[in-house]
Order: structure tokens, then C-alpha cells, then sequence
């Protein structure tokens, strides 16, 4: 089938909301072989996501989750319509979007019934607030105007040759053995009501130290290297510290070669779910928290605790990284 030769696909907002939406660019090529599919992204995500084999070409977009410019509106659309492109399917709806769409005559216009959805030719109703369906699942429905419909869709990352050697770049540099076993904790969210307390982490932290032989490495972003930092001075044991130090290409290859990944509904979450790392997702329980059933990692082997954080104790999350490391490799534990 080869009806649409070009397309573009919207999604502008940050890492986990795009990656989610990967199974949906891989349906694409699947069903037109021979397309052209160009990803409007954030730029931070652009060479992470460079060599995806569903996507061909990327224009990044800065305006993920704020009003655009006037140049910046210009700008873009000045890109669209030199494309040529025939179908376009915008996963994030925004004013914005849809009217450019719309102005560069693109003939198939997909997307979701509010923000000016009226400038679309398919709109969806948008019910992924009622928590029925898993993110996936939903970004998936997106494709339902073109007759795609997929009961099982995989959700995977590619380009493991390619992160693992970054990954083992920034291992040698922060001096942990290449062939050492460990563990990943994200102790961070964007949301502060998401968090676990320090306490508690420092608890885990040594659980795992003290009963199981791995070592413990944390990962966040660079504003969040300093709170690691002072995480790190709660314990006795080493404790490794890649907060602000990872591309996203190493943070992926380093979460490749953990045994398991500690933490909150987060981008790296969602990261390990799409390489096949085992999590235990720590899902706050609060009015208008994350919903698990929409935001949950993806696929088999993962814990998930949707708990009021001050209910949740470090021996709790201790038992079930003990469950989830028998499984993986009875060996590590002590």
C-alpha cells in the first residue's frame, strides 16, 4: 500500500510523551513501506531519536509547551509547506499546529477535537484523561482514520549499538567497571508531588547495599545533580552520581545495561520500558496524580507501587526490588 509519500508527524513536548508515541511512527512505515515520515520535536530529543529507521527526517521545534513566537510560527510553517507533505498527524494539540497544517494545504489533516480542531479533517475525540487506556494505546488511535488498528502494539527503542557505546564511554570516565552490576534509582520528578522523600531513598540505598551485591547509580538532569549529591551524603557506601552528566544517548545505553531501574513516572521510566529494562515505578497516590493504567511502563517485568508516598516505606520497595533481583539474578542478592 502506498497512498501517502510524505508525511509529518507532531508530537513537541519532551521525552516520555514522544517516545510513547514511536510505536505510532513504526505503524506508519509499516503500512505505506516506501514513505517519507519527517518528526516535528523538541530539539533535545533530535539526536537522540537520529537513525530511528520509521523516520527520515527531523525539524526541531522549540515551542514544546509554551505559546510560539510570531518568528517562530513563521518559521515552521515556512518548513511544512516547502514539504510537499500529503498526510499530517499531530499528537499534541495546539493551536498552532493545526493552523499551520492547515495553511500548508496539507490534504489529510489528523489530530484531536479541541484547540482548534475544526482546522483538522479527522479530529478525535481526546479521552485519554479518563485513564481507560495506556498512553500507547491511545497515540495509536490517532491512526484509526486510515483503518490501522493494532491489538498489540511493541514498544521498543532501537539503536543499541550506538548508545551502549556511549554508555560505556561514560562509565570509563566516572570509573564504574564496565562489567559491574547495578542498579539505576531516578529519585526526581518534574512534579514535586510525585517525589518519595530523601529519607526514604537513603534507606533503599542502603537495603541494597547491605543485602545485595550491585552497585547503585543515580541518574537525573543536571538541575537535579545537586540533590543526588546530597542523596549521596546520606549513605556510608559508594554511591555512583550521573545526574547531569548523561547525553540521551548514554542515559539510554547505561539503562540498557542496569539490572533495574528505581523510580517515579518519569521520561527514564519509560526509557526502560522501551529497551527492556525492568523498573520498579513508584506511582504517587494523590487527587489528580498520574493515573497508572494510562502512564505505567510499558510491557511485562515491571513492579508497579500506586501508593500516598507517606504510606510507602523504604522496606516496602526494599521487598520488592529483593523480588524483582531474584528474578533477574539471583546472584546479586547476598
Amino acid at each position: 500500500m502506498s497512498k501517502y509519500k510524505r508525511i509529518i508527524f507532531f508530537r513537541t513536548d519532551m521525552l516520555g510523551d514522544t517516545i510513547l508515541n514511536l510505536p505510532v511512527i513504526d505503524a506508519l512505515k509499516n503500512l505505506y513501506a516506501d514513505c517519507h515520515i519527517t518528526l516535528v520535536c523538541h530539539p533535545s530529543l533530535v539526536d537522540f531519536l537520529d537513525g530511528h529507521p520509521a523516520i527520515d527526517r527531523f525539524i526541531p521545534w522549540e515551542a514544546g509547551r509554551r505559546k510560539a513566537s510570531l518568528t517562530e510560527f513563521r518559521s515552521l510553517l515556512a518548513q511544512v509547506k516547502r514539504g510537499g507533505f500529503e498526510l499530517a498527524i499531530i499528537s499534541n494539540a495546539r493551536k498552532d499546529l493545526h493552523l499551520i497544517t492547515f495553511l500548508s494545504g496539507i490534504q489529510r489533516r489528523i489530530g484531536y477535537r479541541r484547540k482548534w480542531g475544526f482546522l483538522l479533517t479527522d479530529a478525535l475525540d481526546d479521552r485519554k484523561f479518563l485513564g481507560q487506556k495506556h498512553e500507547i494505546e491511545s497515540n495509536l488511535a490517532l491512526l484509526s482514520p486510515l483503518g490501522i488498528r493494532l491489538d498489540a502494539p511493541v514498544f521498543t527503542i532501537p539503536g543499541a549499538l550506538q548508545d551502549m557505546r556511549s554508555a560505556e564511554e561514560l562509565l570509563l570516565r566516572e570509573q564504574i567497571a564496565s562489567n559491574s552490576s547495578f542498579i539505576i534509582l531516578h529519585p526526581l520528578s518534574t512534579d514535586p508531588r510525585k517525589c518519595w522523600t530523601a529519607e526514604n531513598f537513603a534507606k533503599l540505598m542502603d537495603a541494597i547495599k547491605k543485602n545485595a551485591h550491585v552497585e547503585i547509580v543515580l541518574i537525573g538532569s543536571k538541575e537535579e545533580s545537586t540533590f543526588a549529591d546530597a542523596l549521596i551524603a546520606r549513605s556510608s557506601h559508594r554511591i555512583y552520581n550521573l545526574a547531569g552528566k548523561t547525553s540521551l544517548k548514554s542515559l539510554c545505553g547505561v539503562i540498557r545495561k542496569s539490572l533495574l531501574l528505581i523510580g517515579h513516572d518519569s521520561g527514564p521510566m519509560h526509557l526502560a520500558a522501551g529497551v527492556g529494562t525492568p523498573t520498579v515505578s513508584i506511582f504517587a497516590k494523590f487527587p489528580g496524580g498520574p493515573d497508572p493504567r494510562r502512564w505505567k511502563p510499558w510491557g511485562e517485568g515491571h513492579t508497579l507501587l500506586h501508593e500516598a508516598l507517606d504510606k510507602l516505606s523504604a522496606d516496602e520497595v526494599w521487598q520488592h526490588v529483593c523480588l524483582k533481583l531474584s528474578q533477574i539474578q539471583p546472584s546479586a542478592l547476598k
